[in-house]
Order: structure tokens, then sequence, then C-alpha cells
């Protein structure tokens, strides 16, 4: 009954799917488009995953800064969704990079965005409740999460029965997080009014 709570469930099935889709279909995307064998992509995969790291951290240290700085609570948080919202959004040019580091760089800008705006996402459930309710909005938003991942994964496997082209699914890839941003802005337009509890609530 809670606006707010749907605002993680909505923002973690729009872009939790990018994570499932890269981490198990990312290794036959490199070997289809750059012919690696598996013992070739180890150092692209680590490099993707470091980077993936960087924007975790990334993510966290940004919101805290614009915080520090005395920007309002809407705007720590959605300037760096914002911004992972628009790094990701070269993802499909994987598929004209002209060589394989070009396509670790496209990558793992996408799952650096992913952790970037994760990061923000589970900060937003802080923000939102009280620490007795935190765990299970967060529970609440990952089943949701989870879900998305399983249907792009069986969505993946159809698509490349049928066209053999990984572009449909890194066309959504690039566009999850601006769709996940404007589930959290159009159910929670304001953070700082809605952390009170009296926007959004039914109750």
């Amino acid at each position: 009954t809670d606006r707010r709570a749907w605002a993680i469930a909505a923002a973690k099935f729009l872009t939790d799917f990018v994570w499932a889709f890269l981490l198990f279909w990312g290794p036959d995307l490199f070997h289809k488009r750059f012919g690696l064998d598996t013992a070739e992509l180890a150092l692209p995969v680590a490099a993707i995953f470091l980077m993936a790291a960087c924007g975790s951290l990334f993510g966290g240290w940004l919101s805290t800064r614009l915080m520090i700085k005395g920007r309002s609570l809407n705007a720590s948080r959605k300037i760096p969704m914002l911004l992972s919202a628009l790094a990701a959004l070269p993802v499909p040019l994987v598929m004209l990079a002209p060589n394989l580091w070009v396509g670790v760089l496209l990558l793992g800008l996408t799952l650096a965005a992913h952790q970037c705006f994760s990061a923000n996402v589970f900060g937003l459930a802080t923000d939102l409740f009280s620490p007795a309710r935190v765990g299970l909005v967060v529970g609440f938003g990952a089943t949701f999460g989870n879900l998305s991942g399983l249907g792009m994964l069986e969505l993946t496997g159809f698509v490349l029965h049928g066209t053999g082209s990984y572009l449909p699914m890194l066309l959504m890839c690039g566009a999850a997080y601006a769709f996940g941003l404007l589930a959290i802005s159009l159910l929670v337009p304001n953070i700082d009014r809605a952390r009170d509890g009296t926007v959004g609530s039914t109750r």
C-alpha cells in the first residue's frame, strides 16, 4: 500500500535484469563478437567487474558528497541515478566496437552504472523507511529484481534462437536506468517530503 516501497521494487525490476544478462550472457557475447575462447575471457571479465566495483564506490561517494555540500536528499540520490542512466546509454555500440577493449569499456561502464544506480536505490530504502522496515522493503524490491533477471535470461535465449543477435537486449540494457529513474521520480517525486512517510502511503 506504500508508493515508496513500489518505487524500490520498480527500480529493481527495471534495472536488475542488466546485471543478470551481462553476468550470464557476457562471456558468450564476447565469444561471438570478438572470437574469444574461455581462457582469453579471464582478463576482459576481470576488467569489467573491476569497473563495476568502482561504480558502486562512486555511487556511494557522490551521493554522500552532495549531501555534505548541502544538496537536498532528492538531488543527492537522483543525480547519481541520472549519471548512471547516461553512462549506460552507449552499451548497444558494443555491436560496432572496433576491438575487444572498446567492448570491455562499454560493458564495464554499463555495469559501473548499474552499481552506482543500485547503491543509491538501496540508500533510498534507508532514506524513506524506518530501520525496522528497511529489510522488508529491500527484500520486496529484490524479489522483483530477481524476477526481471529470470525473465531477461529466458528472453535472451528466445531472441538468440530466433535472430542470433544480442542487439535487442543491449538496447534494453541501455534504456533500463532511464526508465528506472523515471519510475522512482513518478512514485516518489520528492524524497525529502516522502521521508516522513506522509507522502505516498495509503495507510
